[in-house]
């Protein structure tokens, strides 16, 4: 939970009075356009910045704006994130040392290590093969899942995934939004996505926040959102494509087939 949280950033405001919160193992998707703080926000969860006033409230954690030691190592077992870009995130010349590198501050034997590394890529959908490989020679969508793969490793409360789906095509989103679905039921992970494609949220989001320069303009359950077509557009923000649909047979036939994940 946000409680009036302001952020600048060399004299220029992002976030006044930011008051938003997001509901315990629930997946929600943020959209805006470039410039709203959306990844900013995250990095804010995450403890990765500090901010200028207001308390952000994680669990029976209180994030007052500064950065402790005692509270960093607390929301860094809590919390895992994933940036946009997958090379911002990858460092190691193999993966193994990747993953490992991952659970570097965990008391955890070797054989729980080698263990998790293998229960992390089948999460994402790699064989063991991959334990040896350089991750820069792998594709875009493969380096895009062992970074999935080292944030998941960790087994995080509260997942932060910053357009995660960039390098995707439609087999490895179906993977994404499976995997998430698990963790949401299995695990009862809390889940917070950055997103563009909002085709993808629409299949997986329970709620949506629209943020526009630093402000909330509309936010609540997922199809109350992407149901205010207008609002939506007026803001620079696409409408999944079902969604564009069910309102074209609306109007052109005057036949209202109602929400529907999947038209067939």
């Amino acid at each position: 939970k946000f409680n009036n949280v302001n952020y600048n950033i060399d004299n220029k405001e992002v976030f006044k009075n930011l008051n938003i919160s997001f509901n315990d193992n629930t997946i929600t998707g943020i959209i805006g356009p470039v410039g709203s703080g959306k990844s900013i926000l995250l990095e804010l969860i995450a403890n990765i910045r500090e901010f200028d006033s207001g308390v952000i409230e994680l669990g029976n954690i209180i994030i007052n704006g500064k950065i402790h030691k005692k509270d960093a190592h607390k929301i860094q077992k809590e919390v895992g994130i994933l940036f946009q870009s997958a090379y911002d995130q990858v460092y190691n010349l193999t993966v193994k040392k990747e993953l490992l590198l991952s659970l570097s501050d965990l008391k955890l034997s070797k054989d729980e290590m080698i263990d998790r590394i293998k229960e992390a890529l089948k999460l994402v959908e790699l064989d063991e093969s991959y334990i040896d490989k350089n991750p820069f020679d792998l594709s875009q969508s493969e380096l895009k899942k062992i970074s999935i793969a080292g944030v998941l490793i960790r087994k995080p409360k509260l997942l932060l995934l910053d357009e995660p789906t960039t390098g995707f095509d439609a087999s490895n989103k179906k993977m994404l939004i499976n995997l998430l679905k698990i963790l949401r039921k299995k695990e009862k992970v809390t889940t917070i996505i950055i997103s563009n494609d909002v085709d993808f949220l629409n299949k997986i989001a329970d709620d949506i926040v629209v943020l526009k320069y630093g402000k909330v303009i509309i936010s609540g359950n997922r199809l109350d959102v992407f149901k205010k077509e207008k609002v939506l557009v007026d803001n620079g923000i696409k409408v999944p494509k079902i969604i564009e649909f069910e309102n074209y047979v609306l109007n052109e036939k005057g036949i209202k087939i109602g929400y529907r994940e999947e038209v067939n």
